[in-house]
């Protein structure tokens, strides 16, 4: 982790996955990506299968394998996506159900917006996509609404109350 700054412009943006969020700068990587995954994953091995460089635009193929213990997993979204459009995609949160949580208020229910967010720019609904994202962004920029697995206090229904009341206005 120490280091990046060799390989990084200092105001690099990094764009993770759909839903992931836009990290704009070393810092604002290592504090809000890279430190808390390595802490939630920290026998993690990563296996490099090919990488592809193209002037100032780099990608890497391969694959991380480890063993989650830590509270990293509550935001990401994912979709099982059908490119050819022949059979139903599905979005959900990384972490799916939830069920040993359930009726707790303890869930974060950012995963879920943001699989909204993949679902609505896979059938084409990119305004409606970007609207959705900024409510997330606004939301989850706040810390009196984080939850416990982000370190706050803020309960599912506060949260989920939050991003509507956004979209709302």
């Amino acid at each position: 982790i120490d280091g990046i700054e060799a390989f990084f412009a200092k105001d690099f943006r990094w764009m993770g996955n759909a839903g992931c969020g836009t990290k704009l700068g070393v810092k604002a990587f290592q504090d809000n990506w890279q430190r808390p995954f390595q802490a939630a994953f920290s026998d993690k091995v990563c296996i490099d299968e090919a990488r592809i460089v193209q002037g100032e635009w780099m990608a890497a193929f391969g694959r991380q394998e480890a063993t989650h213990s830590g509270t990293f997993m509550g935001i990401a979204p994912t979709g099982n996506i059908d490119p050819e459009r022949r059979y139903p995609s599905m979005f959900e949160p990384i972490h799916g159900s939830a069920f040993d949580i359930m009726g707790k208020a303890l869930a974060n229910p950012i995963g879920s917006f943001w699989s909204c967010v993949m679902m609505l720019e896979h059938i084409g609904l990119d305004q409606q996509a970007q609207r959705l994202m900024q409510a997330i962004e606004a939301v989850t920029a706040n810390p009196k609404l984080h939850t416990r697995d982000l370190g706050g206090e803020a309960a599912t229904q506060q949260v989920t109350e939050a991003v509507c009341k956004m979209l709302r206005h």
